[in-house]
């Protein structure tokens, strides 16, 4: 790995948002922000989960008991574009806490054309894209 994906990967790691928005409107706000703060000729590094990945096994339920919190229990649903999530934490007082969301994931056309409209430019990705492929990970510059 060459000296520049290793930076690029740290930079990843520690400075990408895991998610951009849930809708387009909020996705194109936070893109505008972000290249408001940029200084000329700054990148952002973006990464979502795949959603190539996501639609290759759109239905996933994960269990798991989590030491001194409880059950955890986490379901998806991957439409194409949104990913609608419930989770739920059954406490080990037996009480139950639940929480669900809905998480809006961009093919790298649509995200260029979303940093486009804010003024980015969509440089590259850091690797194609496949159903394997973990994350999308895009260099976005001012």
């Amino acid at each position: 790995m060459s000296h520049a994906d290793r930076i690029f990967l740290e930079t990843t790691r520690r400075l990408a948002p895991r998610r951009l928005a849930q809708d387009d409107v909020h996705a194109a706000l936070a893109l505008v922000e972000a290249a408001r703060v940029l200084r000329p000729g700054g990148a952002l590094v973006l990464t979502t989960d795949n959603p190539l990945r996501l639609a290759a096994s759109p239905h996933v339920k994960i269990e798991h008991e989590v030491p001194g919190l409880g059950r955890v229990v986490e379901e998806g649903r991957f439409d194409g574009a949104v990913d609608h999530v419930r989770k739920t934490v059954r406490l080990e007082s037996g009480e139950v806490l639940e929480a669900e969301f809905h998480i809006r994931y961009y093919q790298p056309g649509a995200l260029a054309a979303l940093a486009y409209v804010a003024g980015l430019r969509f440089a590259r990705l850091h690797e194609p894209l496949t159903e394997t492929t973990p994350q999308l990970i895009a260099l976005l510059e001012k």
